[in-house]
């Protein structure tokens, strides 16, 4: 890989996509991060649409005003609901995520698979079109895990993981007689090992699917064939620039001790700069 990169920003409610970022940063170690954990707006899945779409675009225009080319959309709630807006309305690329139905289909070799998501995630059109899409070629089981991201939010350096927030997930997994299990939600992949453990407990054989590699592999695939010149890159010419040596930086719209606190248990990358957020509110609703 070429020594030239692109700033990648990359934004969620609150921590979850720090598990896309990290994939990122091992795949791609010489890009710099500007990660912005929207916090004081979390959860996304509690906002109603119009309010969500515009706190989507406050955020996307920091990251641009912070030099990012690139912009993951670390949330499936946003994802689903905001990023066709987003890429209407601004020039730089997107890479949004969404549960990993298709994966799961494809590496199943028996029918059933289940799904945590949010409710909001489950209960939104564009997931139940692509579900009803794949339920022809296997059985999809929906498991809305109220509460589950909020903890996970809630976890820092000083925590200790309660493995009993599991269980009625768990519970349902098994009776569910599940084969292959989505995380449909970004916060979900940072505890995967403890799901996995939660798992390996009733001896339940399951497979997990968590589409944080392959979004990081898609963001190098951009960035890569920007950098050799490829018109497979959906970035604009001229995006490319030297940034190696550049450190990280963490923008949050909540509590910044809390927030550093929160780096401190789930990134493992020591050099970084955290700054608060002045980007709060709404925006007028410009996008109908």
């Amino acid at each position: 890989m070429s020594s030239e990169t692109i700033t990648i920003g990359v934004f969620d409610s609150g921590i979850g996509g720090l598990s896309i970022a990290s994939e990122i940063k091992r795949l791609l170690p010489d890009s710099p991060i500007v990660y912005f954990a929207d916090s004081a707006y979390n959860p996304y899945g509690e906002l109603p649409e119009s309010q969500l779409i515009t706190r989507c675009i406050r955020v996307v225009t920091t990251l641009i005003e912070k030099g990012c080319e690139l912009i993951v959309v670390a949330c499936n709630t946003a994802t689903v609901n905001c990023i066709k807006v987003l890429r209407e309305r601004f020039s730089v690329s997107f890479v949004g995520v969404e549960p990993g139905l298709k994966p799961a289909v494809e590496a199943a070799t028996t029918p059933i698979i289940s799904v945590m998501a949010t409710a909001r995630t489950i209960n939104s059109k564009h997931y139940q079109n692509v579900k009803t899409g794949f339920q022809s070629y296997s059985t999809i089981e929906d498991i809305p895990c109220i509460g589950l991201a909020d903890y996970v939010e809630s976890l820092n350096s000083a925590s200790k993981f309660d493995s009993t927030i599991l269980a009625p997930y768990v519970s349902k997994i098994i009776a569910q007689k599940t084969a292959y299990l989505v995380l449909g939600c970004t916060h979900y992949s940072l505890i995967k090992n403890e799901i996995v453990t939660a798992l390996a407990k009733h001896h339940a054989s399951v497979t997990i699917i968590d589409t944080s590699v392959a979004v990081a592999k898609q963001v190098r695939r951009l960035v890569t064939a920007e950098s050799s010149g490829s018109s497979d890159s959906m970035l604009s010419v001229g995006a490319v620039k030297m940034a190696k040596g550049i450190d990280d930086t963490f923008i949050t719209s909540g509590e910044l001790s809390r927030f550093e606190q929160q780096l401190g248990h789930w990134w493992s990358t020591p050099d970084f700069v955290i700054e608060p957020s002045m980007c709060q509110g709404y925006l007028p609703s410009e996008h109908a």
